[in-house]
């Protein structure tokens, strides 16, 4: 079982909430870069921490059946631009165009290549079928798949993202009316970080930088005793190894491998005497 993000955030893996920042905070960021502009960073900034730290700190509402980590991230993003733009004296401003497109520009990122490359012209070209079948080279049949598929994609996640009384389609229209829609992510520095750590409900142990070389191994007794594990490590260990005997687990979950029992040499004996005890049962029964 591939344990995902929205596994993670659903049991309060710390190390999730970098990740969080890592997949999402540059795109928050292009958006505070949008609206407040370059010569306002600190609006952006703040912004962004609010948004992935409000993420962390109401994980518990988030439901993976309905909709992805991008649009509830999006989705807090409109609330916490509003509430900035009302601070600023701003609030009767409409940013909704921007905050679309940049969600149907991560949404478009994450496609293969092929669909996403059908999509730009279909949707913001608006370019016929025939046409982009002759230019790709590619059956019309297979355009209209990744053109019917896409356009599914796009409005499930636009829609997950705002409330249920807006007109989903209306606001896919208005947002590919203005051109080709790429990329507004934005880099973001390491003090937007700290100041997400700050802002963002941790016990003093779980946020957990992990590496393969500086891995934590867990207690003998907790591994034993599945009861006692929570988090990602519980569903990890569940997922790929039942048994919990003999070695421990890193901060990601995974399987160590146990010192006494892994070296080849020692797997070796071990099958020779199983071998050896075999062959003495088989002889003695012969015998008797």
């Amino acid at each position: 079982m591939v344990v995902t993000l929205e596994d993670r955030l659903v049991v309060g893996d710390g190390s999730a909430l970098r990740d969080l920042f890592d997949q999402y905070a540059p795109l928050v960021a292009g958006i505070g870069r949008g609206v407040f502009g370059a010569d306002d960073e600190s609006a952006s900034r703040a912004m962004t921490a609010d948004v992935i730290a409000e993420a962390w700190n109401t994980r518990t509402d988030f439901d993976p059946s309905k909709g992805s980590v991008l649009a509830w991230i999006v989705s807090i993003t409109r609330e916490r631009l509003q509430s900035s733009l009302t601070a600023l004296g701003r609030g009767d401003e409409d940013h909704d165009q921007l905050v679309d497109r940049s969600l149907i520009g991560a949404v478009m990122a994450a496609m293969p290549d092929s669909r996403s490359q059908i999509l730009e012209r279909g949707l913001f070209d608006e370019e016929g079928e025939e046409a982009i079948a002759s230019q790709l080279d590619v059956p019309v049949g297979s355009v209209a798949g990744h053109l019917r598929v896409g356009l599914e994609n796009l409005r499930d996640e636009l829609s997950d993202s705002l409330p249920d009384d807006v007109d989903v389609m209306e606001r896919l229209q208005n947002a590919v009316s203005g051109g080709r829609s790429g990329s507004t992510a934005q880099p973001v520095s390491s003090e937007v970080w700290d100041d997400v750590v700050a802002r963002a409900d941790l016990e003093d142990d779980q946020l957990v930088e992990v590496s393969h070389e500086d891995a934590t191994i867990l207690a003998p007794d907790v591994v034993e005793n599945k009861t006692d594990m929570t988090g990602i490590d519980a569903l990890q260990q569940a997922a790929a190894d039942p048994d919990p005997v003999a070695g421990g687990y890193d901060t990601t979950g995974s399987r160590l491998p146990d010192s006494t029992n892994s070296s080849p040499g020692k797997r070796m004996l071990l099958i020779g005497l199983v071998a050896v005890a075999v062959i003495l049962g088989i002889v003695l029964a012969a015998v008797l």
